[in-house]
């Protein structure tokens, strides 16, 4: 019943992000050629919009005398400023396009410091929640499959919470908050690993690696190893990959944030 619930109502709330997907899936295998020469005309309306209704694209473009010219090549993008956090904080308001347009605001973690306040139009959550789902996919995870995911805790008002509560109920995802790791909370974790049969985990690499470790030292046998695991935010290194698949058998696979 839970299954059926969370691939209908997926169907119907995101029929945009699937058609997206399927889109997606094609541009997937194209030659390399291809993708250079699609990733090349897509930067360059991306470049072309910021520079006609975003202000503080317009005044740094100008700046370093790029104005409105767009790139020759893949390689022009080393041309580019690499706008910092703190120059987001300080010129908030000289992001927002001149040009209407739909969006939501939001916050990272603050996992590194200080939370950064963003926005991000209604059309890159699509294309973002299409890439997952097609990651997702490629890892042989449906939307109704049972899912762990251990992150970090984000602040949200009560009505979000409530929102997120059920969202996750419905396309069967299991939370850990990640914050504040430390031996009791390890524990918990382990109980949880312990008790629930999970197909997929999501989470920060470094905290995988501890119970990985946790579970490696203890030397028990554990029989609920998931189908598949990837991790994000992090850099995965060699050491937290190897003891991760040593204890859970599994592929580790990597990737940037996205939402399946």
């Amino acid at each position: 019943m839970r299954k059926q619930l969370a691939k209908t109502i997926y169907n119907i709330y995101h029929n945009d992000v699937i058609k997206a997907e399927k889109y997606i899936s094609k541009i997937e295998y194209l030659t390399k050629s291809e993708i250079e020469s699609y990733q090349l005309r897509k930067l360059n309306l991306l470049l072309d919009y910021a520079y006609k209704y975003v202000p503080f694209y317009k005044i740094i473009l100008n700046s370093i005398g790029f104005g409105c010219k767009g790139l020759k090549s893949i390689d022009d993008l080393k041309k580019l400023p690499i706008i910092s956090k703190n120059e987001l904080r300080k010129n908030f308001n000289l992001f927002i396009p001149k040009k209407e347009i739909k969006f939501t605001t939001g916050r990272t973690s603050g996992s590194t410091g200080e939370p950064l306040i963003y926005r991000k139009c209604n059309n890159c959550k699509v294309i973002e929640m299409a890439l997952g789902l097609r990651f997702a996919k490629n890892m042989g995870i449906k939307i109704e499959d049972r899912k762990l995911l251990i992150w970090g805790g984000i602040k949200m008002n009560s009505y979000n919470t409530m929102i997120r509560y059920i969202k996750n109920y419905i396309y069967n995802y299991d939370v850990y908050n990640n914050y504040n790791i430390n031996k009791d909370s390890i524990t918990k974790l382990l109980n949880k690993l312990y008790k629930n049969k999970y197909l997929y985990y999501r989470s920060y690499p470094s905290t995988l690696a501890l119970v990985a470790r946790e579970i490696n030292n203890k030397q028990q046998i554990f029989n609920n190893c998931p189908k598949v695991i990837s991790v994000s935010v992090e850099t995965l290194m060699e050491s937290d990959r190897n003891i991760i698949e040593k204890v859970f058998g599994k592929i580790v696979y990597t990737q940037n944030r996205c939402e399946v």
